[in-house]
């Protein structure tokens, strides 16, 4: 999904009419002064593009121009979007505001906070880290970057590996539940979509931060003639031994003509003791991610609206990793794997009038991967060369006011991917919703997910680890029903999964290596409750809450390495306050977590972020892991104790 469009337009009474809309342009119908262009939303990003124009007089004939705030526009659980209170999913919006606010310096630990989302993390930074929604494994998230599949072929271990720092970011979006009739493979426990800043607005900042264990950072932005560019670099000496790391980020966003360009580099080096075996291991990985939009647009000449949108797009990533087993001698056992992926999509919108709108296209694209290794000193093959391609077509249809022209809005979707290695998958969705005002909704939806065995489970081999080339993909069926009031919203969901797949050993041999297998059955459910409490006039509590449970049926002679490594019980409270006081501004923000996991015990960990803007200049104090608990999100990595940061921006 990339690019929806929305068109929103205003008639003289000020009430807004939709028809087919996109992600990330906002072209508003608005009220204009001496030919100047003045709009306001509510956290969403409006882009100055083809912009309809139309004058009010008032009583004296003068023309006068009104500031209208929208609603937040939603893109990620439909590929026609919605105004936030028609959205029909459980879904997050994360702005940029918060990202700002919040006492994280990554993606990875920015998601951490959010509702059914668990980040497993090695270190913080975003060194390196595992998404998992609504107790799905990190394989079965989908990633994608303005709509773009940024998920990595190889592993879900690399799927943060993000070329987008988070000052480039205008909000992420989260879907939680299947999307495979929407993006196809993969989207099974959820979607994050980063949508990133645009390069409208003129402005050039710099900002820096000193912390424990010689952590430092680095970033500057500078945004031009429709072109934002920014570079963020981040060293540290680690928390524990062998524990370093250095990540550089740099990120280009232009628009030319009716065309946007993505492009991203993400360069990280970083030691990796006990990540993935017990020993003072070592990482390299390098990502590169492109991407090219184009927007097509015809209008009726009496309609604001457009009647047609066409909007293809391609992309490409890349993806090195080089991994050493023992740090000091890389010849005793050493990976390099480098994959791609790249592809096409087109996406058609049209208005069917009083019968809804409809979106439908096709994507075609292709996965491979060179993998080569050093073992014991003789080069080895690793995971080998391979490849696979895939084609998909899909259709979505919406119908609002569906029946006698009550406030149902339905929701159906279908999507046929063939890929040469896993053959058909078909899935269908179907979404509805009954908005008995903007702030009291119930709403449902169903449908069938895929998610196919990335190349790691598929070919590697070690002595710890064996890999299936028979691996079938992962099934599944998902179902949620929910309702959002005022302050509350909740969620039952439960995703019936087949073909699962993990890797596992003989309980009677716990020295044999892991193995890959598809291991039958699995029936995961749960609820989630957010509450949002205004507190008094500068204050806000969120206290996001999720509750797990799930039936495996493998061969109870096994032990599983992923698949219960879930949390059973998260709860967060985040509180956040703000007071202004003329060109004076001073935020205070804490989050403190508990998560529970199946068979361990909890673990409360609490974080808090102070900081003060006068003009254009900001300065922060931040605080992680408070209260100095000792916890480990993957088993056997013991994550940082209390970690002090201090740090300064400032806007040219």
């Amino acid at each position: 999904m990339l690019g929806l469009l929305l068109v929103i337009s205003f008639i003289a009474k000020e009430e807004i009419i939709h028809g087919v809309y996109p992600e990330a342009r906002i072209e508003i119908l608005h009220f204009v002064q001496n030919d100047k262009r003045r709009a306001q939303c509510n956290r969403v990003e409006i882009v100055q593009g083809d912009i309809y124009r139309r004058a009010q007089n008032d009583s004296s004939g003068k023309n006068i121009q009104l500031t209208y705030e929208l609603e937040p526009v939603v893109v990620i659980g439909s590929r026609i979007s919605s105004k936030l209170p028609e959205v029909l999913r459980s879904i997050t919006i994360i702005t940029s505001e918060e990202i700002k606010e919040l006492p994280v310096h990554s993606i990875s630990e920015l998601l951490n906070y959010s509702l059914s989302v668990d980040i497993r993390q090695r270190n913080f930074y975003g060194v390196q880290a595992d998404p998992s929604i609504r107790g799905a494994g990190f394989e079965q998230v989908l990633i994608l970057i303005d709509g773009v599949k940024a998920d990595d072929p190889q592993t879900g271990h690399h799927s943060l590996n993000i070329p987008v720092g988070l000052y480039d970011i205008e909000r992420i979006e989260i879907l939680r539940g299947q999307g495979s009739s929407l993006y196809g493979a993969n989207a099974f426990g959820g979607v994050i979509n980063i949508i990133t800043k645009n390069g409208t607005s003129k402005s050039t900042g710099i900002s820096g931060s000193y912390g424990n264990y010689g952590t430092h950072t680095l970033a500057t932005h500078s945004t031009q003639f429709n072109t934002r560019l920014s570079i963020g670099y981040q060293k540290s000496d680690g928390y524990r031994y062998d524990t370093d790391f250095d990540n550089l980020n740099l990120w280009a966003k232009t628009k030319i003509g009716n065309v946007d360009i993505n492009l991203g580099l993400q360069d990280k080096k970083f030691g990796a003791y006990g990540f993935y075996a017990p020993s003072p291991s070592w990482e390299k990985t390098r990502t590169k991610f492109g991407s090219i939009k184009m927007q097509s647009i015809r209008r009726n000449n009496l309609q604001p609206a457009p009647t047609l949108l066409i909007e293809p797009t391609v992309y490409y990533r890349e993806h090195y990793d080089k991994f050493v087993y023992i740090r000091e001698e890389p010849n005793i056992y050493t990976n390099y794997h480098t994959n791609y992926k790249y592809g096409g999509e087109l996406l058609v919108l049209t208005s069917l009038n009083v019968l809804g709108n409809v979106a439908f296209g096709g994507e075609v694209g292709e996965e491979r991967i060179e993998s080569t290794g050093i073992r014991g000193g003789v080069e080895s093959s690793a995971l080998g060369y391979h490849n696979r391609q895939n084609v998909a077509l899909y259709i979505e249809h919406q119908i609002i006011r569906a029946i006698h022209e009550l406030p149902l809005h339905i929701n159906t979707g279908a999507r046929a991917d063939y890929n040469s290695q896993y053959k058909w998958n078909f899935s269908p969705s179907l979404a509805f919703g009954y908005l008995f005002s903007t702030r009291f909704k119930l709403r449902g939806s169903c449908g069938r997910t895929f998610r196919a065995p990335t190349f790691t489970e598929l070919y590697y081999e070690s002595l710890g680890n064996i890999g299936n080339p028979n691996l079938l993909s992962e099934k599944a069926f998902s179902y949620e029903l929910g309702i959002d009031y005022s302050i509350f919203s909740g969620t039952l969901f439960t995703r019936n999964e087949d073909n699962l797949i993990d890797w596992i050993k003989p309980k009677s041999d716990t020295l044999a290596p892991w193995e890959v297998k598809n291991i039958k059955e699995a029936n995961i459910r749960g609820v989630e409750i957010i509450i949002e409490l205004p507190l008094w006039k500068h204050s806000h509590l969120t206290i996001p809450y999720t509750i797990i449970q799930s039936e495996i049926v493998p061969d109870n002679t096994h032990i599983s390495k992923y698949a219960l490594n879930y949390p059973e019980h998260m709860l967060a409270f985040k509180w956040n306050s703000k007071f202004s006081i003329q060109n004076w501004i001073l935020s205070a923000n804490t989050i403190t977590t508990f998560k529970s996991r199946v068979g361990e015990v909890g673990y409360w960990v609490s974080s808090a972020k102070l900081s003060t803007q006068l003009s254009e200049i900001s300065f922060f104090f931040e605080a992680k892991n408070l209260l100095n608990t000792k916890y480990e999100e993957i088993p056997g990595i013991e994550l940082p104790g209390r970690w002090l940061t201090v740090g300064a921006s400032v806007l040219l």
